[in-house]
């Protein structure tokens, strides 16, 4: 589990296992979420979401093509 903030502008809804019905976290609201969750990845890597205690994720650099 992470602490997850939504710097998005508007709600995310997250499922959590063993949840019946999503979370919903409004702008700016933290929660702990599951690191593994796929959305949790594309939308940290849109930037519209924060992972407190995690660095960042680096891009790869492409190789040059000589």
């Amino acid at each position: 589990m992470v602490q997850v903030t939504n710097r998005a502008r508007g709600a995310r809804l997250f499922w959590v296992r063993g949840e019946a019905a999503p979370r919903r976290l409004a702008p700016g609201e933290s929660a702990d979420l599951d690191r593994n969750d796929p959305l949790l990845r594309a939308w940290e890597a849109a930037g519209e979401i924060e992972i407190a205690g995690e660095p960042a994720p680096r891009r790869r650099a492409r190789p040059r093509e000589a």
